[in-house]
């Protein structure tokens, strides 16, 4: 047996070598698979039966492969075309039963949770989608419209609807195929709350074939805090042609609370676009001055008031003003007018009459507005009762009446087109939640101390 290490030979069945110490290995005889004659290392075929035999045959018999081994290898190797396959788009009518399968799987396994979240991400992208392309331009002065008043209630109080148009304001925009994909096209004061759309006009179309449709597919909100145009099927999105720009004009009619003052904004909404559309101002100011007085007097003097009209002629004929000091407690007016002595004078054309002290309140008729400019009346003389000797604290004036608001609830008149008779509005959008004792006030009018 020779050494594979230093090459000397050993004797057969010897382990290590006598000369270097090296384990000796077993000469590898190659054998015939078939019928196990030996056979030279490079043989390719057995010399006794004519066999071929493999390459990498080594001494001994040629190992035999499991037939188990064989059938988990077909198997796994299916089970690997199979889910190759499954990933691989098919055209076949079988396949695509499949995915749908799939897909209704998928819609079943949804829940709230996680819909919620896929639910916003769609309301983002359909903003975005639909971002109207809309500019809102005025294209006239916008007007001071008078707080508390509306025009529908009382037809008869010398009012004119358009003593509550606002400015027009032009709704342009370049890719109007976006205001019918949107299916309604929105318009809202931000200040919604204290003031409501009534009624609105529609003029100079570009790019629009029927002019009149607008006012057909229009619409206020109940609440009156939006205007809507629905642009859905409508023949203007089925005869639209696209062009360099789209636009028409819109003329609002508004109702404010008595206690709104300030600027109205007209907005787009899915836009930016803001205009300032009107100024809110109260119909009057009043100009007096705070009585301190101690606790127990039955009757006492107080300052003189001035009421100033906000434009001329404001206060309407035939309308009424009353004056009250705080309110009605449970045994009465805790504070009230005398009868005694009390006077009053008019700076400017306002005339009035019925000027009388009745139940501790003060009351006049306008009987001739002003005409050219705003009127002053100044009631001077004034004397308060206070029929009970523990009162103290501090008590506001408040003047109310028909001529200084008249959008409360009591004044609806039932109605189906209110101003121009262009869009049937909610006969409640043009009112709010005042009464007729709902006014102005001059806060701490008297202050009795506690002494």
């Amino acid at each position: 047996m020779k050494c594979k290490n230093c090459g000397k030979e050993n004797e057969d069945g010897a382990r290590f070598c006598n000369y270097c110490g090296s384990k000796l290995e077993a000469e590898r005889i190659k054998m015939c698979t078939v019928c196990g004659t030996p056979l030279p290392e490079d043989a390719f075929f057995c010399s006794a039966c004519g066999a071929r035999q493999p390459e990498d045959t080594k001494k001994g018999k040629a190992k035999k492969v499991s037939p188990l081994k064989i059938l988990l290898a077909i198997i796994a190797l299916f089970a690997v075309c199979e889910t190759i396959l499954f990933f691989i788009p098919s055209t076949d009518k079988d396949s695509s039963v499949s995915v749908k399968e799939a897909v209704e799987t998928a819609e079943n396994e949804k829940t709230p949770e996680n819909e919620a979240p896929k639910a916003e991400e769609a309301k983002t992208e359909a903003v975005d989608k639909y971002d109207l392309d809309i500019e809102l331009t005025a294209i006239s002065e916008a007007p001071t419209i008078i707080s508390g008043r509306t025009y529908a209630g009382n037809r008869n109080n010398g009012y004119s609807h358009d003593d509550f148009r606002t400015a027009s304001v032009k709704v342009s925009g370049t890719e109007a195929e976006k205001w019918f994909a949107s299916g309604v096209m929105e318009f809202e004061i931000p200040a919604s709350d204290e003031v409501k759309i009534v009624d609105a006009q529609f003029s100079k179309y570009n790019n629009l074939p029927y002019n009149a449709e607008l006012n057909d597919i229009s619409y206020i909100s109940d609440d009156g805090h939006k205007l809507c145009i629905d642009v859905s099927g409508s023949s203007i999105s089925q005869n639209y042609a696209a062009a360099e720009e789209t636009s028409f004009v819109i003329s609002l009619y508004i109702s404010s609370s008595l206690y709104f003052t300030g600027d109205v904004y007209l907005s787009a909404l899915n836009t930016d676009s803001e205009e300032t559309i009107a100024y809110a101002v109260s119909p009057i100011s009043l100009d007096s001055s705070t009585t301190n007085i101690d606790m127990g007097y039955e009757k006492f003097d107080v300052c003189d008031v001035t009421i100033t009209e906000a434009i001329e002629g404001i206060l309407p004929k035939g309308g009424e003003v009353k004056l009250r000091i705080g309110q009605d407690d449970f045994y009465g007016k805790e504070l009230r007018f005398s009868d005694k002595s009390i006077e009053y004078s008019i700076d400017g054309e306002l005339e009035i009459r019925n000027f009388t002290v009745k139940d501790g309140e003060l009351s006049f008729i306008i009987d001739k507005p002003s005409y050219s400019e705003p009127s002053s009346i100044t009631i001077s003389n004034i004397t308060l009762n206070c029929p009970y000797a523990t009162v103290f604290g501090s008590f506001d004036l408040n003047i109310y009446g028909s001529a200084i608001t008249n959008n409360y609830k009591e004044n609806v008149e039932p109605c189906d087109k209110l101003y121009t008779g262009t869009i049937s509005a909610n006969e409640d959008a043009a009112y709010f939640d005042d009464n007729d004792s709902s006014g102005c006030t001059f806060e701490n009018y008297v202050n009795i101390n506690n002494k």
